[in-house]
């Protein structure tokens, strides 16, 4: 029967599950981005498996477009609210905020590809 200590990976099992560096696992910590649940009698971080889940989501905010600092942001401003309908508030005008800047980067490149296409006479 399996512990819920048994579980628990350190940083380089964690970092080999989720296909990241033991150095990028320490940088989400130093960011305020991932926590360690326990540590070990040695002192190991270990790490449960809701933090493979974290990381995915960093991963895929990272994919969309969002800075490791604009997560960092974004999660101390969610930890921050007072409540569930402020923080879900803040998370929708942060997402409202990056498609703007995602519609206007594909604005502006459509210009350039225009350009381009004028300039060659194609």
């Amino acid at each position: 029967m399996e512990t819920p200590e048994s579980k628990l990976m350190r940083v380089g099992e964690l970092a080999k599950a989720v296909g990241k560096t033991v150095r990028a696992m320490h940088l989400y910590e130093e960011l305020g981005l991932l926590e360690p649940r326990a540590r070990s009698e040695g002192g190991f971080r270990l790490y449960g498996p809701e933090a493979v889940d974290r990381i995915h989501w960093i991963t895929k905010l990272q994919a969309i477009g969002f800075t490791l600092a604009e997560i960092q942001g974004f999660v101390k401003d969610f930890q921050s609210s007072k409540s569930a309908p402020e923080a879900s508030a803040r998370v929708h005008a942060l997402f409202v905020e990056k498609r703007r800047q995602i519609r206007d980067q594909i604005n502006q490149l459509q210009v350039i590809d225009d350009l381009f296409y004028l300039s060659c006479g194609v």
